[in-house]
């Protein structure tokens, strides 16, 4: 009899095999046949909002070599990978605070990120235009896609210090971008400001589905240490080098 959960996401079953459960049933990355022994059951009935490929081809060198270096340089891009809170070592509780001057500047950057998760439909929510329950129901619905609300304002403050407060004990990320004078201490980004130097073409071009997808992968099967592969993906574009048979060499 399978065991009942109250959340998509990863779920580990014994002998540290982890499922990774959506709209229809579990996968292991392991490449195991066995069925999982979990099942869900939400409290809110949700449709999963995230499609994570965990068969997916390695992306081309070009786009692992720019994603690596979109890791090391920005604590935002880490954050929204699509990881169990426990994955992520740079921020409290799973919470994060991003400041922005002018929302709409950062939205398709932050869109790109969203992509990390293979959303069905982009998880941002605006601050005017939701509610404190809706937020906190939200946040229990997985813990693979950060959840991300927009255009807090001071006005805001107890709602967003509320959200604060209640995603310290559920599973799912929160992503809080405030105007740059709310008073939300302990969550702040570092980095998170301008967050790409690069040319949005460039960027667009990414694998963004793909690359969420490995790195999940990876930490399923524990080769991801935090802000890489503990085991380098071959690109999907090259082939494997082959080691040349005992005794063979050069035809004379």
């Amino acid at each position: 009899m399978s065991q009942e959960v109250n959340r998509y996401g990863v779920h580990w079953a014994a002998g540290k095999i982890a499922f990774l459960h959506q709209a229809r049933g579990g996968l292991n990355a392991l490449g195991l046949r066995e069925n999982s022994p979990f099942h869900v059951r939400t409290s809110r009935r949700w449709n999963c909002n995230h499609s994570i490929g965990l068969n997916v081809i390695n992306p081309a060198r070009q786009h692992l070599v720019a994603f690596e270096s979109l890791i090391a340089k920005n604590s935002l891009v880490r954050f929204m990978l699509p990881l169990p809170k426990a994955a992520c070592r740079d921020t409290r509780n799973g919470v994060a605070l991003l400041t922005s001057k002018k929302i709409e500047d950062d939205l398709l950057d932050i869109a790109f990120l969203t992509k990390l998760s293979s959303p069905i439909k982009i998880p941002v929510f605006w601050a005017n235009l939701t509610t404190p329950q809706a937020l906190a129901t939200e946040l229990e619905m997985t813990d693979v896609q950060p959840l991300v609300v927009a255009g807090v304002t001071s006005k805001h403050l107890k709602m967003a210090t509320d959200l604060i407060r209640a995603a310290a004990t559920l599973p799912r990320r929160l992503l809080i971008i405030a105007d740059d004078d709310v008073p939300l201490p302990n969550v702040t980004l570092v980095d998170g400001k301008h967050m790409f130097n690069q040319d949005e073409v460039d960027l667009a071009i990414l694998p963004w589905e793909a690359l969420g997808a490995i790195t999940l992968r990876a930490w399923m099967r524990n080769e991801w240490d935090g802000s890489w592969f503990t085991r380098e993906p071959i690109p999907g574009n090259e082939t494997k080098e082959r080691p040349t048979p005992h005794g063979a060499g050069n035809p004379s």
